[in-house]
């Protein structure tokens, strides 16, 4: 994984960009900080990827390197 970082841009309505901000001012939260480990714990669930690691849990037996 290369270090480098690539914006991505949100639409979000009044009300989702309002509640988004109010939770992350109330919980000491960067926007974008919170964006991103949203998305990294989602698509573990999603994929079975540990960002961590860089490896796939393809099931309980095998994990796959994906720097190889």
């Amino acid at each position: 994984m290369s270090g480098t970082q690539r914006k991505i841009t949100v639409l979000l309505t009044d009300d989702e960009f309002d509640r988004f901000d109010g939770f992350c001012r109330e919980n000491g939260f960067k926007k974008s900080t919170l964006l991103v480990r949203l998305m990294k714990e989602f698509l573990e669930k999603q994929n079975g990827l540990d960002f961590s690691t860089n490896k796939t849990q393809r099931n309980s037996n095998s994990v796959v390197d994906n720097n190889e």
